[in-house]
């Protein structure tokens, strides 16, 4: 994977070689955007810079030792911490930033921490890696990468660099798709809508049926809904307390797409429809359903899932409460 390869992104692309190209490395920066959009890819992509033993034109060679470690995630000069795994990042692996930026690089010129969901570093593992941004070794890159980057420290985000990457379009994804993976292009036309500008969404859709058993479970909740049957719509969402953040967050990402079909329909857009393949389940939950009805309902769910950054949020609670909400809006 090139700068080239990477879908979209030319600002920040152009940004990072023009570090490569001045040979500046001793910097925290922050990657920061949606999901799924290719951050960490390049943040791989601009560490290989960094080290790469024969640079050209500002480009990694993809092929010398360094290139071909740090590719594999297997550089010594590489540490990456992954907060996406247990959505919290601890004190631990605070330390473990400490330890490795300690000493001198073994192979490279520069050693590299690239730290996936940044947003999840607790307090006080926060402040502790904040030592080290504070007086950053001349040896050392930090790569911070975040979707949420305003639950950052704000004396974390005034040392870094800040790079910011954007929603891919519609049809960069169709694209992407259709070159890589074998699919229709209807499918491809679909799932590159229901990502909502996130390429690591569609191909997540594409790996399994997870994403298809979700959005029935979430149609039918919508039709449970309509019918006042509260106690099925709940139970049909399989809410429980163990589930992650990520989990309900998805959940509701989807109502939130057929909630705006059904907005859709009932304008009479139906042609604008992301669901395509629903559209006869849109059809029979509108039935009855006012315009403004539906405006309402769609407002509350966008501003929930913006309002979605407390990350002890208990799932079965923040169920119920939209739940009960969306029933009183239909049948205020």
């Amino acid at each position: 994977m090139s700068f080239e390869n990477i879908i979209g992104q030319e600002t920040a692309k152009k940004i990072l070689q023009g570090f490569l190209k001045r040979k500046i490395f001793n910097r925290t920066f922050l990657f920061y955007g949606p999901q799924g959009i290719g951050k960490f890819t390049t943040a791989l992509v601009f560490s290989q810079g960094i080290n790469c033993l024969n640079l050209n034109d500002n480009n990694p060679c993809f092929n010398c030792r360094a290139c071909l470690l740090i590719g594999n995630l297997k550089h010594p000069d590489l540490l990456v911490i992954d907060g996406s795994i247990n959505a919290n990042i601890k004190i631990e692996d605070s330390f473990k930033v400490h330890d490795f930026a300690r000493t001198l690089p073994l192979e490279g010129k520069f050693k590299i921490v690239i730290i996936r969901d940044a947003h999840h570093f607790t307090t006080e593992a926060a402040n502790n890696l904040l030592k080290i941004l504070e007086d950053l070794p001349e040896y050392l890159t930090v790569i911070l990468i975040s979707s949420h980057p305003h639950l950052l420290l704000s004396t974390i985000l005034s040392r870094a660099v800040k790079v910011q990457f954007f929603s891919l379009s519609q049809e960069q994804i169709e694209l992407f798709l259709l070159g890589n993976y074998e699919i229709t292009e209807g499918r491809a036309h679909l799932l590159s809508g229901l990502s909502l500008g996130s390429l690591g969404k569609a191909i997540d859709y594409i790996s399994g049926d997870s994403f298809i058993n979700m959005r029935k479970s979430v149609i039918d909740y919508l039709y449970f809904l309509k019918n006042n049957r509260l106690v099925d719509a709940f139970t049909n969402l399989g809410i429980q307390d163990k589930d992650s953040r990520e989990e309900s967050l998805k959940k509701l990402e989807i109502l939130s797409l057929l909630v705006r079909d059904l907005l859709m329909y009932s304008a009479g857009y139906s042609h604008l429809m992301i669901n395509i393949d629903l559209e006869r389940d849109i059809k029979e939950i509108c039935e009855g359903l006012d315009f403004e009805v539906i405006q309402e309902c769609l407002s509350f769910i966008v501003s929930s899932i913006k309002s979605t950054t407390d990350y002890n949020v208990n799932p079965t609670l923040f169920w119920d409460k939209i739940t009960i909400k969306i029933k009183d809006y239909i049948y205020a």
